[in-house]
């Protein structure tokens, strides 16, 4: 066998280690174009996250005093709206409740049901962190939603206007829980007096749930609930949301409206949601000559007005009728936008 000579093995050595600089660069160069496609990758996922501020207040109104302030209320809207906007836009939305620090029973329930909604379609693309006022958490965590988003509960249920509210939902007009509800403010409730408050108000919330599919037999719509409810201090009060057309469009698609609807006066009054909500709250014909299914709104109106405490909100569609117990009359307002279904919130002395 041949000998190599030196200057040979020498090119052989140069050549290889050539070759193995030519590798390693072109090793060099395939990490750096992978860590550059996984930077790229990073700040695309990045540049599509929308990070959404929660209001500072969760609420349809405020107080009973400035209720018809639209202003916190227009907040709320637009924050729901801009999640559904980004999620259509096929971004991934972090909500961040920093600022919150009032959840108010009405603004609760109407975001709870928007956000249960917007979770079931686009369950992977929302993130959220834990709240930073403590009631705020606390209460998160009371209805689950900490727990739904995948957060681990962490807080002690301590605070008394969280630990005061029971809270339920449910998909039909099943009123068992209703009564699970009011089975634990009976001791505080004459016997008569509970037996009419709960078959005025389970009527009046079959009716808001006939209401909110426009009286058709078999519809599509949204038949889910929301309620919270408290005694407080010899005071009960109730509020329950349901997702539907609510009480304005329903009223404006029966025949019987027809006829009232004649007179050029009440055509033009036709066009408020605040109008059709008076009329659901009456009980007999009166003026507008419509057979009402049922008593239950203005039964519990009625209770409402037996005392000096308390009040009675109806809010669905752009509209909202009040009626305060301390200063004993009812306004009406519209607003510019509309909220989805019905929310009804009362609260009367149970003395």
């Amino acid at each position: 066998m041949k000998k190599l000579s030196i200057k040979y093995k020498t090119s052989l050595l140069i050549k290889s280690k050539q070759s193995l600089r030519t590798h390693l660069k072109s090793k060099r160069l395939q990490n750096r174009r992978k860590l550059n496609e996984i930077k790229r990758k990073i700040n695309e996922q990045k540049s599509t996250i929308v990070k959404i501020f929660a209001p500072e207040h969760f609420t349809l109104h405020i107080s009973e005093k400035d209720s018809l302030r639209a202003e916190s209320r227009n907040k709320l809207l637009r924050f729901i709206s801009k999640i559904k906007q980004s999620l259509l836009e096929n971004k991934r939305v972090h909500i961040s409740f920093k600022n919150t620090n009032l959840l108010a029973p009405s603004g609760t329930l109407l975001f709870i049901s928007e956000f249960e909604k917007i979770t079931n379609e686009y369950s992977n693309k929302i993130t959220i962190d834990y709240p930073k006022d403590d009631v705020v958490e606390q209460l998160f965590q009371h209805i689950g939603l900490l727990e739904k988003m995948g957060l681990p509960n962490r807080k002690e249920i301590t605070a008394e206007q969280v630990r005061c509210w029971d809270f339920a939902k449910g998909n039909n007009v099943d009123t068992s829980e209703f009564k699970n509800l009011f089975s634990k403010y009976s001791n505080a409730i004459s016997e008569d007096v509970s037996s009419g408050l709960f078959d005025s108000m389970s009527e009046a919330v079959t009716n808001s749930f006939q209401h909110s599919c426009g009286h058709q037999a078999e519809c599509n719509c949204d038949k889910n609930w929301w309620m919270f409810a408290r005694q407080q201090n010899n005071t009960l009060e109730v509020v329950i949301y349901d997702r539907g057309i609510g009480i304005p469009e329903s009223l404006r698609r029966k025949p019987e409206l027809k006829e009232w609807l004649r007179a050029p006066y009440e055509r033009y009054k036709k066009k408020f949601d605040s109008t059709m909500i008076n009329v659901a709250v009456q009980s007999t014909r009166s003026s507008t000559k419509l057979a009402h299914r049922g008593k239950g709104l203005r039964d519990m109106l009625d209770f409402v007005r037996d005392g000096n405490i308390g009040g009675f909100f109806i809010f669905s569609g752009a509209g909202l009728f009040l009626y305060s117990a301390e200063r004993k009359n009812e306004t009406s307002q519209d607003f510019i936008v509309p909220i989805s279904g019905t929310l009804i919130q009362w609260q009367l002395s149970l003395n």
